[in-house]
């Protein structure tokens, strides 16, 4: 049996996909089982040769010409499966060849990539890079450069933060053998995570990084020789936890001006006029988070937030946490130097001290 009399006797075109060959193929089974035959014998002698009502109309009839032929169908379907099995090893064979010539015109490159660095850096971090094949086929993710180059818009951010992991995990790894011991997974996974942080803020320029995710506005007259400056806006988040929490509180209204309050656990919660305290600042955008955050723990920025929107829920019960919609307005500290303060390498070194003592 050919493959072409194979989907004839399946009834399909020879395009067919393993999904629709599979859900015929059952359907087909299911018509031959010796229950339903009998069923049948005396309505007609010539099944299955008769097209159904209820078949595609890209279903070819089946040249079967007797209700036991089950045997051919699973012939038929058999056949087929194993074209297809060597089709999808063909295929992966020529993605494993292909992602093998990427890296090696990868390592024969200069392993330059086109953005800034920041010489301060504490650790070099890979540069990662998805590659296809020549269908457009995922064939898996390759360091195309190593160095300490700041995050551009040419990087995706997920493998951005992939590369800041995985420098977090050699620092770690270097000091595990530095100590001839075996890793602690729980003291591992906290350090890790400290360390992925205070990384990730080394290798983001937050001007250019806020230019990108904000909209600025320039204040001041640069036509004239005052200096001038930018504010950027960001719509942002109150996050107020459970409901249950704030029950019998008044809330913010729209056009009210809320307040930092302090930072704690990598938060900026948010306090009212009065003094109290509602919730902590979130984004939509992830990225947000290792640019605004590290703002205010380093005390380089100056803030507005207005509330935009009343409270909207995020699911129902008492229990379920909602939010406030704010215009957040924040403006750099002039005095700002082009790159993170050196204390970053100072925290990281601290880190590393406590991970191996």
């Amino acid at each position: 049996m050919t493959e072409s009399e194979a989907y004839r006797v399946l009834g399909l075109p020879e395009n067919a996909g393993p999904e629709h060959i599979r859900t015929r193929y059952r359907e087909l089974i299911v018509q031959v089982h010796p229950d339903k035959v009998r069923m049948r014998s005396a309505q007609s002698s010539d099944w299955p040769c008769r097209k159904s009502e209820t078949d595609s109309q890209e279903h070819q009839a089946a040249p079967v010409t007797t209700p036991h032929d089950a045997r051919i169908i699973n012939q038929a379907y058999n056949l087929l499966q194993r074209s297809w099995r060597k089709t999808r090893n063909s295929r992966e064979a020529r993605a494993s060849s292909d992602g093998q010539d990427f890296q090696k015109k990868t390592a024969q490159s200069t392993g330059k990539w086109d953005a800034p660095c920041n010489p301060c850096a504490y650790h070099p971090r890979e540069i990662y890079c998805r590659a296809e094949d020549a269908e457009g086929l995922p064939i898996g993710i390759f360091t195309i450069a190593r160095g300490k180059y700041l995050w551009s818009r040419d990087e995706e951010f997920p493998l951005f933060l992939k590369s800041i992991y995985q420098c977090g995990s050699e620092l770690l790894k270097e000091a595990d053998v530095s100590q001839k011991r075996a890793p602690n997974d729980s003291r591992r996974q906290r350090a890790l995570g400290e360390l992925t942080y205070l990384l990730a803020q080394q290798f983001i320029d937050v001007r250019s990084s806020l230019d990108e995710l904000a909209k600025a506005v320039t204040v001041g007259d640069s036509s004239a020789d005052r200096s001038t400056d930018r504010i950027w806006f960001l719509p942002a988040m109150l996050e107020y936890g459970p409901r249950s929490s704030h029950a019998g509180r008044e809330l913010p209204k729209t056009g009210d001006l809320l307040y930092p309050s302090e930072l704690r656990r990598r938060r900026l919660f948010l306090k009212d006029v009065s003094g109290e305290e509602l919730g902590y600042l979130s984004f939509q955008n992830d990225r947000l988070y290792y640019i605004v955050i590290p703002l205010f723990e380093q005390r380089r920025v100056q803030v507005r937030i207005r509330v935009s929107e009343e409270p909207a829920s995020q699911g129902k019960g008492k229990n379920t946490s909602f939010y406030q919609n704010l215009d957040l307005y924040i403006r750099l500290d002039p005095l700002q130097h082009q790159f993170l303060p050196e204390n970053l390498n100072l925290h990281i070194e601290k880190i590393l001290k406590e991970y191996i003592s």
